[in-house]
């Protein structure tokens, strides 16, 4: 009697190698391998907000529209939320039904609150939470491979398509789609944080330690970014008040 084998071991630089989970708009649990075997178009949002995100789907479905349904098929958008606590189901699908999206290829998902900062430093969201509860975020587009590698990324959020980035999309759909370049080498080992204390600055260094599937260690990871020094935030950060954090990256190799 043969023996089917098992689905391929993921690649080391995947970021589905990440053991999180989330819950669609229709109260599905799923994981973020699951998503595996079709090229994602990823981007991060929450459903209150009035200014960016609108603008990011705005972008996405120019990007859709300008796929040939077959390419289309070929490749599903995942919208991860950076506010769980607010987006739960209900509320992601009010998203779905009021901008008409394809829920067939579309997934919108909470995440779990403890998730939100490692899956947005893997796909380079930069966020902090204001003081009146609202999100200040970096709009951000990136195409993963069957196998959730990072090929491409794009910041132009504003409503229309970088053709860079369209260029790089219909490439990837209508050819094997190949590991990321050098940038996949590089692993998020330590965050660099600055607090600034009145006159004094102290600095420190935290490992980033997210879970992995399977207990394999910190694989190769895509680049991940932080506040940097221009984006130092003017109100209550993730970390603190007045935190300035600035991810440094080294080479696993």
């Amino acid at each position: 009697m043969a023996v089917q084998a098992g689905p391929a071991p993921l690649p080391r630089d995947s970021i589905y190698q990440i053991d999180a989970s989330l819950t669609d708009q229709s109260g599905r649990r799923l994981t973020l391998a699951s998503k595996r075997g079709r090229a994602q178009l990823v981007v991060m949002f929450y459903t209150s907000c009035k200014f960016i995100c609108p603008t990011i789907i705005d972008t996405v479905l120019d990007l859709d529209g300008q796929l040939t349904p077959s390419d289309r098929m070929r490749m599903g958008v995942l919208m991860i939320s950076l506010d769980p606590q607010r987006d739960d189901p209900t509320a992601l699908k009010a998203v779905a039904d009021q901008r008409s999206l394809d829920l067939t290829r579309w997934t919108l998902g909470q995440p779990r609150p403890t998730d939100v900062r490692a899956i947005a430093a893997l796909l380079g969201v930069r966020y902090r939470t204001l003081a009146d509860g609202e999100l200040n975020h970096t709009g951000v587009l990136a195409l993963l491979d069957t196998d959730g590698r990072v090929v491409a990324r794009s910041t132009k959020t504003s409503g229309s398509v970088d053709p860079k980035f369209m260029d790089r999309i219909r490439a990837a759909l209508t050819a094997p789609l190949s590991a990321p370049p050098a940038e996949s080498s590089l692993i998020p080992t330590r965050i660099q944080v600055a607090s600034v204390r009145g006159d004094r600055a102290q600095n420190h260094s935290r490992c980033l330690r997210p879970r992995f599937a399977g207990g394999r260690g910190v694989p190769p990871l895509p680049l991940a970014t932080g506040w940097s020094e221009s984006h130092r935030p003017a109100g209550p950060s993730p970390i603190g008040a007045g935190t300035m954090l600035t991810m440094r990256v080294k080479s696993a190799r």
